[in-house]
Parts: C-alpha cells; structure tokens; sequence
C-alpha cells in the first residue's frame, strides 16, 4: 500500500532485472526480449523453456511460421503515436492471444487516463525505439524496457495481438511489457484480471468464485454479498472484472465461454416493473454481446430507463444484463480496490519475519473504507511459484485504551491463498488507531 491525495507517491524507482536503458541515437533492439519466435513461445535466449506447463498447453497456439515482428515505424509509415488525443476504453481491443483477462484490466483501468500515463515513465513516442514501462512486480513499481517492435501477421504486415484504434500504440506496447515479465506471449495466454491488476496498480483484488460453492442458501447470500460489495466498489471508483465460466455452452446468448469482461459500471433503475439491478459490461474484442433481456436490441428499454444509464446502442462490445441473468452466466467477481483519490501506505516484511505475526499501526483520521492486501513475490514474475499456495491470516483490530475492551475485531480474513490469489481485506472504518 502508498500513495497520497494526488496519486500513489513514487519510491525511487528500479529496473526490472536491472536493465538500464540504452544509450540515446542508437536504434534499440532488446536482447532480453529479442523480436524472434524464442520471445513467442517462452523460450530464453539458450533455447531453455521457461514455464514447462505453459509451453505445453499454449505454445501450440502461436504458429511462428505465420507471426513475425516489425517496428512501428513500418507498420504505420505514415506516423504513429504513443497516445492519440483521450486515452479511453474503446482503445483498448484484443487481437489473436488468448489474454482477454490482461486487456479487460486495461481497458477498466482506462477510466483513469491519469493511471495509463503513469504507467508509461517514456511520454512520447521515441525515435530511439524504446519504452520505459512502469509495472508493480513483487510489490514495487519497477521499470520494464521494451523495444517496439510489435508481432505482426506475415501475410498483413498488421499487428495480431493487442490493437488499437488508428496509429496509437501504448495498448500494444503495455501487452509486450506484460509478455516480457512473464517470459513470453504464449505465458500470458489465459488468467484471471486480479493477476494483471496487481501488475497494472499494485493493489490487489477480492475475488468471489461463485463455482466453488454448492449449497443453495449459501449461493444465494453469496450473491447478495456480491452485489452490495459491487454497489460499494462502484460508487468508490473502484475497478470491477467479471468472467463467464469455461463449462456452459453460452455462444447463442452472445458471451464467451471462459472471458474475462470488464464490468464498468453498476446500476439501480426504476422502471414499471419496480427496481431492477444492471451491470454494465464490456467485451474486450469490442465487439460481441450479450442478446437478452436489457441487450441493445431489448424491448425492455424504453425511454424513462434509458434516461437512467449511459445507455448507447452500438456494436461496441457493451451491453447490460440485469443480475439474474448475470449470475447465471459469470461465475467470478473481482474487485480491486484502487482509489483514485487515496492514502495508502507501504509495509515490507522480512522474509525471515514471514512465520511470525507482524503488526503494524494505523491511524485514521476519518470515517471511510480501509483496504489492506498482502503482496508478495507473484508466479507471474517467478515461474517457479507456479501452483504454491500460502496460508495467511490478517486482522483488522480498532484500538480505543479508554474503551472497557481496548482491542476490537473489524475483520478477520484467514485462509490458504494459491500464487496468483493476493489476500485482501475492505471493511468501512471510523477515526481511531488501528492495529
């Protein structure tokens, strides 16, 4: 946790795995990540495989005889741009990769246009072909460089992966930024939004997993859980993923099984048959949408409802669906609790301290949401992480020594956490010291 009321406060910040950029009128080709087939599929530089498990189950899907790479400045000869005019969510299109999950993050992210930008520590496109990239590995912002060379269908001479709209390119530069980190584009192809927002903010994410449970009572209170929660996150500015589950056939409804969606935002309408709940909801394709009830096409619309939403009827990829309907198609929420407008602050512990408790002390100073989320090195980063699991225990305690009990439990958040999972807490508080 760190930032201040104008945005996260910057530690001086380090390069990931120390590569220091290059000199300036020296056209930049990155030896770490070279624009080759090894830099596709997952293989380092001495033709070692990085991830085993990725290799396996996804460099099948990248064909290296029909993908190449070519600079940006041969894929738009007449001009390109780091960013073109507003930074907003229909930037932001999924290409051939299988990282829907990565893409729903950013374009939710691009809500913000202030956050995308800080991502970017190079501000202008750079003749020298090379970017900075700021992204919070294992907890801390740390600088990734790429080159531009971006993948490109051989027969189109196009980009195939992330697109944009027009000449810009940042959308396909923080796609190769996240494909570096991982060791490759074929080890991003599929995940869930919590891994890539922790990457893209350093906050991490609750995520609710509606699969998991059986038991009717317990589905239907976990679903009102769900929707206050929602309601809370969407008033407090927060980002909102959502994803369909990868066992229902769901084509003929418009979604896609197995999707990561961006949720971006969450409505209460009246209309003549009372109160109803709708998300609003965008595919990262841009394009494809759901078909039912409150669709575009819907007769349920009319115009007092449509006076309520940002109601559009377009081929863009948004549409609504009330919660009915949502919960029957998307099994996972995930809520990230980054504030636009927020204090956070920053504690490491030791990894010889990790066995042990380690308390720390807060004072708030007013009524309002505290979030804490534990962060540690994540398998995204380290591949050898992958499928180890952490048990870990956090407690939010209001300490009043006037009080008759001087300690007292706001929440309690205990459990075994797998190596994409980052724990994390969001309980309403009121002034008062806090441990």
């Amino acid at each position: 946790m760190s930032s201040n009321k104008t945005g996260r406060k910057r530690e001086a910040l380090t390069y990931w795995k120390n590569q220091q950029p290059p000199e300036s009128g020296t056209l930049f080709t990155d030896p770490l990540f070279p624009p080759n087939a090894y830099s596709l599929l997952g293989v380092d530089s001495d033709g070692y495989i990085i991830d085993a498990t990725a290799y396996k189950e996804k460099a099948g899907n990248i064909n290296t005889n029909k993908i190449g790479f070519a600079r940006v400045s041969d894929i738009f000869p007449n001009g390109y741009e780091l960013f073109s005019e507003k930074i907003e969510m229909s930037d932001v299109i999924q290409g051939q990769l299988g990282d829907c999950y990565f893409l729903s993050s950013v374009a939710n992210l691009s809500k913000y246009p202030g956050l995308i930008k800080k991502l970017f520590k190079t501000k202008d496109t750079n003749r020298d072909g090379f970017y900075e990239i700021v992204l919070f590995i294992d907890g801390k912002p740390q600088v990734v460089i790429v080159d531009d060379y971006l993948p490109i269908d051989k027969t189109t001479r196009r980009p195939c992966y992330a697109q944009s709209k027009g000449n810009e390119i940042w959308v396909m530069l923080l796609e190769k930024a996240w494909a570096k980190v991982n060791g490759g584009y074929a080890n991003i192809i599929s995940g869930l939004p919590c891994e890539a927002l922790e990457f893209l903010t350093g906050f991490g994410s609750l995520t609710y997993d509606t699969e998991k449970l059986t038991d009717i009572d317990d589905i239907n209170e976990y679903k009102l859980e769900i929707v206050k929660n929602v309601q809370i996150a969407n008033q407090n500015n927060c980002l909102i993923s959502c994803s369909t589950s990868s066992s229902q056939n769901i084509e003929r409804v418009g979604l896609v099984e197995g999707h990561a969606y961006t949720l971006i935002s969450f409505h209460q309408v009246t209309t003549s048959r009372g109160k109803t709940y709708l998300f609003r909801i965008r595919n990262p394709w841009s394009q494809g949408e759901w078909n039912g009830d409150w669709s575009d096409n819907s007769s349920l619309w009319d115009s007092k409802t449509k006076s309520q939403v940002d109601f559009q009827n377009k081929d863009d990829g948004i549409f609504f669906m009330n919660d009915t309907d949502f919960f029957r198609y998307f099994t996972h929420v995930e809520i990230c609790y980054i504030l636009y407008d927020s204090i956070t602050t920053t504690y490491t512990i030791k990894d010889e301290n990790l066995k042990n408790a380690s308390v720390f002390n807060l004072e708030i100073e007013g009524e309002g949401f505290l979030t804490v989320s534990v962060l540690r090195k994540n398998w995204r980063a380290n591949r050898e992480l992958r499928n180890k699991i952490l048990p870990t225990h956090i407690s939010v305690v209001k300490y009043d020594p006037k009080a008759k009990n001087r300690l007292k439990t706001f929440s309690d958040y205990n459990g075994t956490f797998e190596s994409y999972q980052t724990p994390t807490i969001n309980v309403k508080v009121v002034k008062g010291n806090y441990l």
